[in-house]
């Protein structure tokens, strides 16, 4: 049988070659420019993606005053922005709880959160946070304990910073200019200084010295004229008086309420502003009084003094006057049949009442004269006497030296009331007057 040969195949002519060659390459130079479009796409997405976050935790950080650009520069921000987190909570879940050590602050993205502070032994709600709301700021530049507890209501995403990422994102100055502006909205917390502007609490917070104090030593003792302000930036400070453990009262010149103060928590105010004697010891608290397990734990406590105070009111003369209007409001609100009224009521009352100046020795008020005002003891030291109507004997019932104490209010028992005892300064004293007509209608 004859084999039947297959036809060679024809070799494609160089010219096929060449046209092929010519659409791979073509067809190629296509791709990679599609490719290139699309990286550049990508990349612009990217870049708008990018402008968006930053632009919406610009928003969401305006609230934070010393995360803003005056105090940071444009890459220190864009540093901080990188180092966010964001957090999801379930509904009713606990976010930070009163008392616990955080050291993140939080801003609310979405959803709805509650405020929560024991009042009286009771837990209850004194406000809620929505998107944009920030809490535990002061946690990222110290080791600041959390004020109050906060608990999801709804599904809540939170955006996060930590104190270790904000070390490493802002330059050190950066973060000396952040803690001076973060300890003058401390001192806003404080009732000296609420009628100061800004600036004026900025230039007080700069004055500030950081001591530090280990476990068991005495800060200031009870009845010490120290003429210093105290204020917790971390650890615990404890309070007691006559060796017991504090109890605030009407005379009180701390924000704790428990004997025990946390950061952000003063002692001191009528001390430095009127030199009041201390209302009671403080003492650099014990790892055993507050859960810790490190014995060697000191406290750091921010201190003002008199000279520092004195130095800036003589920079700024308004600071003075500012500070005396609302040291004056703050004893005029100690006082029982005041409490409640708000400082527009409290400014207008001040305005009205008299500010009488003693010598040592002089007679403030005199037994059983009529007496057609209220006498508040602001600076200084009085003694009330009573007279024996029969020997004419006098008998003490007592040294008077906390500002604020009323020192005769025997005007409130009506228009012909006359003076139960005599009232003798025993030191230079400076005593506010309020005549009866000026008092509210419920006081007098």
């Amino acid at each position: 049988a004859r084999s039947q040969s297959k036809p060679r195949p024809s070799r494609p002519s160089i010219g096929s070659l060449q046209r092929i060659m010519a659409q791979c390459h073509e067809d190629a130079d296509h791709h990679n420019g599609k490719i290139t479009r699309l990286r550049g796409e990508e990349a612009e997405i990217a870049d708008v993606a990018t402008r968006s976050r930053d632009q919406n935790c610009e928003r969401l950080l305006a609230a934070i005053p010393f995360l803003s650009d005056q105090f940071l520069s444009t890459g220190e921000l864009q540093a901080v922005y990188r180092k966010l987190r964001w957090r999801d909570f379930r509904p009713g879940e606990t976010i930070v709880s009163a008392g616990e050590a955080c050291d993140c602050l939080f801003v609310i993205c979405s959803g709805l959160c509650d405020r929560i502070e024991v009042l009286k032994g009771v837990s209850t709600t004194i406000g809620q946070l929505s998107r944009g709301s920030s809490f535990n700021e002061h946690a990222v530049l110290y080791e600041a304990r959390c004020r109050r507890t906060v608990r999801a209501v709804t599904a809540t995403v939170a955006m996060t910073l930590s104190r270790g990422d904000l070390e490493v994102s802002v330059e050190a100055q950066g973060r000396r200019r952040m803690l001076a502006l973060a300890r003058s909205e401390v001192l806003e917390e404080i009732p000296l200084f609420q009628g100061l502007s800004a600036d004026q609490r900025l230039a007080l917070a700069q004055r500030l010295k950081v001591q530090t104090f280990h476990a068991g030593e005495v800060i200031a003792a009870q009845g010490d004229l120290v003429r210093r302000l105290f204020v917790v930036e971390s650890g615990a400070v404890t309070l007691t008086a006559a060796g017991r453990k504090w109890i605030s009262h009407r005379e009180s010149d701390t924000s704790s309420s428990d004997g025990l103060m946390h950061s952000e928590q003063y002692v001191g105010m009528l001390s430095l502003w009127y030199g009041a004697p201390f209302c009671a010891t403080a003492c650099a608290a014990q790892p055993s009084e507050v859960g810790e397990a490190d014995p060697k734990r000191s406290v750091a406590v921010l201190s003002l003094g008199i000279e520092d105070l004195e130095q800036a009111c003589l920079e700024d003369q308004s600071m003075k006057t500012a500070l005396e209007r609302a040291a004056r409001c703050f004893l005029l609100a100690r006082w029982t049949a005041l409490r409640g009224l708000k400082q527009e009521a409290l400014r207008a009352l001040l305005a009205r009442a008299e500010v009488v100046r003693f010598r040592r020795w002089d007679v403030v008020v005199q037994g059983g004269s009529h007496v057609d005002a209220a006498y508040m003891l602001e600076t200084g030291a009085v003694v009330r006497q009573l007279e024996d109507p029969l020997t004419g004997a006098k008998r003490e019932l007592g040294e008077c030296t906390v500002p604020g104490t009323l020192i005769c209010d025997d005007c409130l028992g009506g228009c012909a009331a006359r003076a139960s005892c005599t009232v003798v300064a025993i030191s230079d004293c400076t005593v506010l007057r309020f005549p009866r007509r000026v008092l509210p209608t419920p006081v007098r």
